[in-house]
């Protein structure tokens, strides 16, 4: 299963007091993630099952 997401990128800075404040929203990335994929089995017995 593939899903397309949008990933907002950012900069930051650490302040003096252990705090973050965020400066800017740097731009917008497009990707692609997908779940788990799974391997084809490489054996003749009857019990081998694909692995994640």
């Amino acid at each position: 299963m593939v899903e397309y997401q949008k990933f907002q990128v950012e900069r930051w800075r650490e302040l003096g007091n252990c705090k973050h404040d965020r400066i800017e929203i740097v731009g917008i990335l497009k990707g692609i993630t997908s779940s788990l994929h799974f391997a084809e089995c490489q054996t003749r017995q009857a019990s081998c099952t694909p692995k994640p």
